[in-house]
């Protein structure tokens, strides 16, 4: 059993290990991790983008405290984002935002990108196309 980067464990059972992968979120744990990745320009003010995702993230009603208690203890924030890579016409930036589960995780998931969207139009972040 592996545990991927969205919390969901991957099963791969011995007899089909080299021609099947199987995917499982509700085994075990069902809290799940969802990464939001949105690019935006050259010119925009990357902290400020940053800020506002992760503004955006703690402030939804499905986000949960994803940390465990040596996170807690060591001060991990509550949310993280990150730039993820410098690519040909945009700041790639990620954030990771936890809900209770798969289906919140989506809802979730689709409500920030509509969310922040809205933050960086305000606030004048470009996402170039």
């Amino acid at each position: 059993v592996i545990r991927d980067f969205e919390n969901n464990r991957i099963i791969v059972p011995n007899s089909v290990i080299s021609s099947d992968l199987l995917v499982n979120a509700h085994i075990g744990e069902e809290k799940n991790c969802r990464m939001i990745d949105i690019g935006i320009g050259y010119s925009s003010n990357v902290e400020r983008a940053l800020e506002i995702m992760k503004e955006e993230v703690a402030n939804h009603p499905l986000h949960i405290d994803g940390r465990s208690t040596e996170d807690i203890d060591n001060n991990v924030p509550l949310v993280t984002a990150r730039v993820t890579a410098l690519g040909d016409s945009s700041v790639n930036l990620r954030v990771w935002a936890w809900a209770k589960d798969s289906s919140d995780g989506y809802v979730m998931m689709c409500d920030l990108l509509q969310s922040i969207k809205k933050r960086f139009d305000t606030e004048y972040i470009e996402i170039p196309f």
